[in-house]
């Protein structure tokens, strides 16, 4: 299970909840960094960066 769903599952989510909670933080925090640098050119690493404020603004 990737890290981020393991977290939310930590903070009480069900599994499922947790899949579908990790895959839009992760695909709108993507969006985000896309949007900032560009389409190409930035790595996996650098996503983590966009995760807590997508995180902070669902209220998760």
């Amino acid at each position: 299970m990737p890290p981020l769903a393991v977290g939310l599952l930590a903070r009480g989510a069900s599994p499922e909840q947790a899949a579908c909670w990790g895959a839009h933080v992760h695909a709108t925090a993507g969006e985000r960094l896309a949007a900032r640098i560009g389409p190409l050119g930035f790595l996996a690493r650098e996503l983590l960066d966009e995760v807590p404020p997508v995180l902070a603004e669902l209220q998760l």
